[in-house]
This record gives structure tokens, C-alpha cells and sequence, in this order.
């Protein structure tokens, strides 16, 4: 008579040497479905208020530079950074290293494209419309980033959409880089001290799941490594 071992799921406390979804060793202590706070606070009412409260705080206060310095410091890709910094915080995608070199990666890449089909001085998609060498910009700049943040593990899925709006004509001279990333550490570090004040697990740079199994993770700003 044959026994069927117990079902486990990947975040199984009992499983040993396992990985996470992102390649990096699991710490089931804070990754199980059990034990993944969101937003601070609990409860789905206190999760939808808190989530409004710091994203019309974030997105404000960056319309509110992008207003008094007439500088590009809000952008589509901020408001998907913006929900996992603050939804998903214990996520390794919403790391401060993960968030601030990824939209680097993205950034960076969209320039190498914008350059190889020498649309670096072109207008923007919406004035010169699409052409081919769009077409070759915007899959290039793609293809790099996705590659580049996997072969980093350096997953941070909006820097996908920030690539894009730079191999697409929206932002693409030195100045608007420079204020896209000081964007993203502005979004980082208002995250860091939500999170402090509320007592929910952030990390200070690398994500929990690279952090060794003996670091407490229920400290919201665990030693950096």
C-alpha cells in the first residue's frame, strides 16, 4: 500500500535549500502567503485607505515638483513603482536596489536605442508618429532591459514601462534622466519612512530574500549588507 507524501507549496516551511520565485534563496519566516502584510495596517478597508492615502500623497507631492520646477518628475511608470513600494513592500522587486537600478537599467537601455537607430535627437512618437526605426527602438530597448534585470537579478517590472517612454521620445535628454531617477529615490525613501513610522518590514537596500536566514525579519529597516 503506497503512501502519498503531504502536499507542499512552494513557500512551505518545510521545504530545505529552496528558492524563491526570483532565483534567490526562500526565507519562508516572511515570504509565506500567511505572513505578507501589504500595506500597513489590517484589513481590506485599512489596506484600500492607506493604499489611496500614499499614493495620491506620492503621486502630489510629485506633481507638485513637476509644477514649481517645471521638471518631469511624475511619469507612468512612477505610479506602478509607487503601488509595489507601498503594497508590496516585502516583495524583492520592491527593494530600494531593485527599484532605483532597475529604472537605471531602463533608462540606460532606452538611450542605447534611441542611439543604435539615431533617434537621439528625434521628436517624440506622438509628434513624428511611429516609423520603423521606432518600431526597432522601443522592441530593442525592451529586449535589453527584461534582459539585463534578469541577468542582474534586478527584477522591478515598471522600469519595463520607463525604458519605454524613453525609446519612445517622451524623455530622453540628460536633464530629464537625471530628474526621472531622483523621482524614483524620492518614491524610495518616502516609502522607507512610511513604512518605519507604521512598523512594516522594508529593507534598507537588498531584498529580504538575499538578506541571511539568522537577520530578524520583522525589523522594518534590517542592517544593510
Amino acid at each position: 500500500m503506497s503512501t502519498q507524501a503531504p502536499a507542499q507549496d512552494e513557500y512551505s516551511t518545510e521545504q530545505s535549500g529552496t528558492r524563491g520565485p526570483d532565483g534567490g534563496d526562500q526565507h519562508p519566516s516572511w515570504t509565506r502567503a500567511g505572513d505578507d502584510p501589504r500595506v500597513p495596517g489590517e484589513g481590506r478597508l485599512a489596506e484600500t485607505l492607506l493604499g489611496f492615502a500614499t499614493s495620491f500623497t506620492s503621486a502630489g507631492l510629485m506633481a507638485t515638483l513637476a509644477l514649481v520646477l517645471q521638471r518631469p518628475f511624475i511619469f507612468p511608470s512612477l505610479g506602478a513603482t509607487v503601488f509595489l513600494l507601498f503594497y508590496r513592500s516585502k516583495a524583492s522587486a520592491a527593494s530600494p536596489r531593485n527599484t532605483i537600478l532597475g529604472h537605471l537599467i531602463g533608462a540606460g537601455c532606452g538611450i542605447i536605442s534611441l542611439a543604435a537607430f539615431g533617434l537621439l535627437d528625434a521628436p517624440s512618437v506622438f509628434v513624428s508618429g511611429m516609423t520603423w526605426s521606432r518600431v526597432g527602438a522601443t522592441a530593442l530597448s525592451l529586449g535589453l532591459t527584461s534582459g539585463a534585470m534578469a541577468g542582474f537579478r534586478l527584477p522591478h517590472p515598471p522600469a519595463g514601462a520607463t525604458t519605454l517612454i524613453v525609446s519612445l521620445g517622451l524623455l530622453t535628454t540628460a536633464e530629464e534622466i537625471v530628474v526621472l531617477c531622483g523621482a524614483i529615490g524620492i518614491a524610495v525613501a518616502l516609502a522607507a519612512l512610511t513604512h518605519r513610522i507604521f512598523g512594516t518590514p522594508y529593507p534598507r537596500w537588498r531584498p529580504f530574500d538575499e538578506l541571511p536566514q539568522t537577520q530578524d525579519p520583522t525589523s522594518p529597516t534590517p542592517p544593510a549588507l
